[in-house]
């Protein structure tokens, strides 16, 4: 799966709710932006809000590309699972081994398994 195929629906969890999450989020950024400006965001403020939020949307875009590029792809979780599990202290031997599994886990499941 790459970044840009759709995924599976999600599956259940354990974890806080995420709107519950966001709710409070939204609470805390409300109080902040009132001590920084002043007021609570309301319309007719003398803003042009399809402005501001584009260019939040513009920041947006650019921090999640970035923490996709800062997260580890899977072949670097592989090499630090070969480099661990197998106790391999050439670095250039894990990485030939982690191209032999990637090359054969695509073999056998199809391309676009593996990153």
């Amino acid at each position: 799966m790459n970044r840009t195929t759709p995924q599976a629906p999600p599956e259940q969890s354990q974890a806080p709710e995420t709107w519950e999450l966001v709710i409070a989020d939204a609470k805390a950024r409300n109080a902040f932006g009132v001590e920084k400006y002043g007021v609570p965001l309301r319309a007719h403020n003398g803003r042009d809000q399809l402005v501001d939020a584009y260019q939040e949307a513009l920041d947006l875009a650019a921090y999640l590309r970035t923490a996709l590029e800062e997260r580890p792809s899977r072949v670097d979780v592989w090499n630090a699972v070969l480099l661990g599990v197998l106790e391999v202290e050439d670095k250039n031997n894990a990485v030939a081994l982690t191209d032999a599994i990637t090359a054969r886990v695509s073999a056998l499941f199809g391309t676009g398994v593996v990153e």
